[in-house]
């Protein structure tokens, strides 16, 4: 099943996949929609940290 997932790599990903039997396509983005991509990611990782920390924060207990 193909997976199209859009998005900047990082860590030899594809290096990774090609080891798992997989198969990857990849391209080197022009620095204007590497730009765009990097604040992208930025965001997203920005809200993975907030949600972590959300449900990191435990309720108070009754004791």
């Amino acid at each position: 099943m193909e997976k199209i997932y859009n998005k900047l790599i990082r860590d030899k990903i594809p290096e990774i996949i090609t080891n798992d039997g997989e198969e990857s396509e990849i391209r080197k983005l022009k620095q204007k929609e590497f730009k765009i991509e990097l604040k992208k990611k930025v965001l997203e990782e920005a809200k993975n940290s907030r949600k972590i920390k959300k449900e990191a924060v435990l309720p108070k207990s009754s004791f």
